[in-house]
């Protein structure tokens, strides 16, 4: 369901999946397109966690990562945790597609929006409108550049399964897509539009391993 052009939101509880995903994702369009893949919980700072999530991916032998943007690749890999950081780092990694692999980025992940804006945000503060704005920036790359943006965020275990940036978050991007899982292993995907992009899939669902198995 992902577009060019186009932000989907990737959420749910902790340790439920979303990062390797993206993982998944990034690697298949590294293997005709450039990816950038920002961590912003440092997660994949720690090269033997990234070789484990790769190997469990079973990608460990066929992905070749680049950390930092010193060298572009197929796949880069930039840890920061700073708004301002993250726009130097996608303007930077832009400015040198252009001069040294003549194309723009292909997909460029954001995992997870938690460390940006967890501290800057509630009910009453200004974390709101830096959300706002940080989507509005983030729409306009994308769809300047003709290219695929995934961001993460966690979902709070309760009824609606709210995001944890609040309410607002709902309606910035295209479209999100909410993983659940029963004891570690993912059971459902629901994929639906923001209000304004009614135009586009409401719901889908993935079958769970068991399903699968039995078929």
């Amino acid at each position: 369901p992902f577009k060019k052009c186009e932000i989907t939101s990737i959420e749910g509880c902790s340790g439920v999946g979303k990062t390797r995903i993206c993982l998944k994702i990034a690697h298949e369009i590294s293997q005709t397109g450039n990816v950038l893949f920002i961590d912003t919980d440092f997660t994949l700072q720690n090269k033997n966690i990234m070789n484990k999530i790769m190997e469990t991916l079973g990608l460990e032998n066929r992905t070749k990562v680049k950390y930092g943007i010193d060298e572009i690749a197929n796949f880069n890999i930039v840890c920061c945790n700073d708004l301002l950081e993250i726009y130097n780092v996608i303007n930077e990694y832009i400015h040198k597609c252009e001069e040294f692999v003549c194309s723009y980025p292909d997909l460029i992940v954001i995992d997870s929006l938690m460390g940006l804006f967890q501290s800057n945000t509630n009910k009453k503060g200004p974390g709101s409108a830096m959300l706002q704005e940080f989507a509005i920036e983030i729409k306009n790359l994308a769809q300047k550049y003709n290219c695929l943006v995934l961001v993460t965020n966690a979902l709070r275990r309760d009824k609606r399964n709210s995001p944890f940036l609040g309410r607002i978050y709902e309606s910035l991007w295209h479209q999100r897509l909410q993983i659940f899982s029963r004891n570690y292993i993912t059971s459902k995907c629901t994929l639906f539009a923001s209000p304004r992009y009614k135009e586009q899939t409401k719901f889908c669902s993935i079958l769970s391993l068991k399903e699968y198995d039995e078929l």
